[in-house]
């Protein structure tokens, strides 16, 4: 929890859930948060300058925004969208 930011970059073996309780957590790889669920009680970000895919069921009642050029397809069982 708190009003920091964490950018996570690099793929991951994470297949536990991933809970954002506070501040923002910044994706810059689809596969940085492993393939597990992600609670989003905050705000999560996708940050990425190349292609990406993002796979992991989002649910919470946090944000969810999108920075830089690259284009992220998100497929999941809760959210289904290309932005």
């Amino acid at each position: 929890s708190g009003t920091a930011s964490l950018t996570v970059g690099t793929p991951n073996d994470n297949s536990g859930t991933t809970t954002i309780s506070g501040g923002t957590v910044i994706v810059a790889d689809g596969g940085a948060l492993g393939s597990g669920a992600v609670v989003n009680n905050a705000t999560l970000q996708l940050d990425n300058a190349s292609p990406m895919t993002f796979n992991n069921a989002v649910s919470g009642t946090g944000g969810f925004t999108k920075t830089s050029g690259g284009t992220a397809t998100v497929t999941s069982d809760a959210v289904a969208a290309s932005v």
